[in-house]
């Protein structure tokens, strides 16, 4: 038997994604009091996707599909839906938790 048995529940809150890929199998993410995702971690990193701009610029005739922006080593990364990935040719690829995590909070913030 696991520390967490069939039928248990622990609330776990944390922004250390690497605690979270080891021992849980759902997330409730949270945000300004609000429940912005519940479901299991798979679907959730799945429902998303990165993509990469060289500059601001590029990004903008995007702006309807970005979630939340911040800058990268090479310009300047995206998130978006995974069904929205379509838009973006070949400057898109999987989304990990913590990928995700810092986008989301980019989302309304400064995105530099």
């Amino acid at each position: 038997m696991g520390l967490c048995d069939e039928g248990k529940t622990i609330l776990f809150s944390t922004h250390i994604t690497a605690d979270l890929d080891k021992c849980a199998d759902n997330i409730i993410y949270i945000k300004n009091g609000k429940i912005i995702a519940e479901q299991s971690i798979k679907e959730f990193e799945d429902s998303y996707r990165i993509a990469s701009f060289s500059s601001k610029d590029d990004m903008a005739a995007y702006n309807a599909y970005l979630i939340g922006t911040k800058r990268s080593k090479d310009g300047y990364t995206a998130l978006i839906r995974k069904e929205n990935a379509e838009h973006f040719k070949d400057s898109v690829r999987k989304a990990d938790l913590e990928e995700i995590m810092i986008h989301i909070e980019k989302e309304a913030g400064d995105n530099e």
